[in-house]
Parts: C-alpha cells; sequence; structure tokens
C-alpha cells in the first residue's frame, strides 16, 4: 500500500513539476514571440530623422554660387529645408516669377531623387522655403507625390 501511496504522490509531484515549466515556457516564448509591427511610412520616416543630426551637422552647405542650404527638418509629416539665395535681389513680383519658373525644376529633381522619391510614395511632404540673407521668406517650393505623377519624367 505504500508503494501506490508513494507513487501517487510522486506522479502528482511530477505533473506539477511538469506544469510549472510548462508555464515557464509559454511566458519565455510568448516574450520573444511578440511582433513589433511598422508600416513602411513609419521605417523610412524613422531611418530618415535618424540620419537628419548627422546631415545637420554638415550644414551650412553651398549648392552653387547663389544658393545655401541652412538646415533639413521634420515635422507632422513635411521634411522641411531651409535655403539662403545669396545676391538675390528683386522686387517681389520679380521674385514670385523666379520661384514659379524654378518650381517645375526642382520638383522634378525632388522626384528623380532615390531617397526622396520612396519618402514621397508613402505620402511624406518636402517643402523647400527659400530665404534671403535676412531670413525672411522669398518662396516657398512644396513636392507631393501627385506633383511626381503629373511631372513628365
Amino acid at each position: 500500500m505504500f508503494k501506490n501511496n508513494g507513487l501517487k504522490v510522486l506522479a502528482c509531484l511530477l505533473v506539477l513539476l511538469l506544469g510549472i515549466i510548462a508555464s515557464v515556457f509559454e511566458k519565455a516564448g510568448s516574450a520573444q514571440d511578440k511582433e513589433v509591427v511598422m508600416t513602411l511610412r513609419d521605417y523610412l520616416v524613422s531611418s530618415f530623422l535618424a540620419e537628419l543630426p548627422e546631415i545637420n551637422k554638415n550644414l551650412p552647405s553651398k549648392i552653387d554660387e547663389n544658393t545655401t542650404l541652412l538646415s533639413i527638418g521634420y515635422s507632422n509629416g513635411i521634411v522641411i529645408s531651409r535655403y539662403e539665395l545669396n545676391g538675390f535681389v528683386g522686387d517681389p513680383h520679380s521674385i514670385k516669377n523666379f520661384g514659379d519658373r524654378l518650381g517645375p525644376v526642382l520638383k522634378k529633381q525632388t522626384c528623380l531623387d532615390e531617397l526622396k522619391s520612396k519618402l514621397l510614395q508613402v505620402d511624406v511632404e518636402f517643402l523647400g522655403k527659400y530665404q534671403d540673407s535676412k531670413g525672411s521668406v522669398l518662396f516657398e517650393i512644396s513636392v507631393k507625390n501627385s506633383d511626381c505623377l503629373s511631372l513628365v519624367l
């Protein structure tokens, strides 16, 4: 009779031990199996934002003899680049005309840029703010994915 009781106790202990082990493995497995869901947009934006401090560290940077890139930022789905136009003099009408002529060229450049194109495809907008040496904005050029679709590339 002692053997039967001893086997019963041993069997109960074994079942209890297996239950504890299974519980530990289940908790460990579920912690490891958790997936992080990230959209392509989130991934591209977070990658861009990770590079942004390094990009800005190298600014200002002269683009051409009349244009200097001052800074690049990101806010609410918009990449904002600030440029200074050096030696640009004109009345408001000629400045607007210059911006209107420059717009299509800059939009095409943005659409053809590989990184910018990927961001545009996930609905990130690019906004170029062109200012004079005193910091007054002369004109702005906005580029959205729909601009690229309507351009003849």
